[in-house]
């Protein structure tokens, strides 16, 4: 049996025990899974750019991180955590060559890149 402690900070609010531990992280996983290939699956990118300076302070950041635009309007962004506290770097990999798309300061206008550029 594995215990799991879920904590803010330095404070534990609650112990938990878990008979199969590693079914629920399998489970997490799945529905976070699903859930992306539910959004995700058949979508096409018709975009790219930046967040705009005002895009960028509405989310409470200083900085703005790359956007992808698909074709249903939906807008894919990347955040430095699961919270939203900042603009976060996407990375990715081209055949044997890396790929950074870093965060960058915010600016007062923006230019998209239709159709997926390379």
């Amino acid at each position: 049996m594995w215990t799991w402690l879920l904590a803010c900070s330095r404070h534990v609010y609650r112990r938990c025990d878990f008979p199969n531990a590693a079914n629920y992280n399998v489970n997490i996983v799945t529905n976070w899974t699903d859930y992306a290939a539910k959004h995700l699956l058949g979508r096409t990118i018709v975009g790219v750019r930046y967040l705009t300076k005002a895009e960028a302070e509405d989310l409470g950041w200083h900085r703005a991180s790359l956007v992808i635009v698909l074709d249903d309007n939906t807008i894919l962004f990347p955040s430095s955590d699961d919270e939203g506290n900042s603009a976060g770097v996407l990375f990715g990999q081209k055949g044997a060559a890396e790929l950074t798309f870093p965060v960058v300061p915010t600016i007062d206008h923006n230019i998209a890149r239709e159709g997926g550029a390379s």
